[in-house]
């Protein structure tokens, strides 16, 4: 077989839930019986080459009652993730702006998919306007001050999660300034010395979320009720409940830790 012959693996959406294969596991070398309904379908991959391959194809389906008892949330999927890389990130992505977007934004005609295989845009059959996946920029931020670093819990957290400090990026910023007005804004601190850690695809819808860190620099906190329930300053070594490892909130604070307790060795050395 050569490689242009290769069967592709698939993700099977239905509903805003996805259907595993196994626990915690979500391709499948082949579509089910059942699954032959296909709403949409995404070839995944970052090059035109991976698309030839086979590689991995997201499809949304309409999914028998049995099949669809089956389902998961896709957070949760996103949490157990075992697919290599970003894929189940950038198949929810796909999904979410396929089901959003199937008319044209200019003259209202049904949107139709572009007939190669590597191009991702959604073509107007009337008017030519062609649309493309949305992906929405925020940062998150954490703030340190000595060896404590600030936390807090999202009107939308669950009760005792801590989280960072998040928000979009609005249009004329560049990525520095939406962090120190989304910590102005949600927490009244100023903050400075900042530094761009690392990033990571987040489908909730189409987000790319952009990690920093921050170093305090002065102010009270005063919390923004509609955003923040509450928030406070937390030691290193006695941390409340946290996000998942996969996610970049928790990255980012493990990271800091790990950089704090290097140089808290190095310190000792000399």
């Amino acid at each position: 077989m050569t490689d242009s012959q290769v069967s592709p693996q698939w993700l099977i959406f239905a509903g805003g839930r996805i259907l595993p294969t196994a626990p915690g596991v979500y391709l499948w070398s082949s579509l089910p019986a059942g699954c032959d309904d296909i709403r949409q379908r995404h070839p995944l991959g970052y090059a035109a080459s991976d698309h030839a391959k086979g590689g991995v194809v997201a499809v949304e389906v309409n999914l028998p009652d049995d099949l669809y008892e089956q389902t998961v949330p896709v957070r949760q999927a996103i949490i157990d993730d075992s697919v290599q890389g970003f894929l189940l990130h950038q198949a929810a992505s796909l999904v979410n702006w396929g089901r959003s977007q199937k008319c044209c934004s200019r003259c209202g005609e049904a949107l139709k998919e572009s007939e190669r295989v590597d191009d991702r845009a959604r073509i107007c059959p009337s008017c030519d306007y062609r649309s493309y996946p949305v992906v929405s920029p925020c940062v998150i931020v954490l703030i340190h001050r000595d060896e404590e670093i600030l936390l807090a819990q999202g009107v939308r957290h669950p009760a005792g999660f801590f989280s960072l400090i998040a928000g979009f990026v609005e249009p004329g910023e560049t990525l520095e300034q939406a962090v120190a007005r989304e910590v102005k804004e949600e927490t009244g601190l100023d903050v400075t010395d900042i530094q761009y850690r690392n990033s990571q695809p987040w489908p909730f819808s189409h987000n790319l979320m952009v990690g920093f860190t921050a170093r305090y620099a002065g102010g009270e906190l005063t919390l923004d009720p509609e955003e923040i329930l509450q928030a406070d300053w937390f030691p290193l070594h006695k941390l409340p409940q946290l996000p998942p490892p996969q996610t970049i909130a928790r990255r980012l604070v493990d990271d800091y830790i790990a950089t704090r307790v290097m140089a808290s060795e190095d310190a000792d050395k000399t």
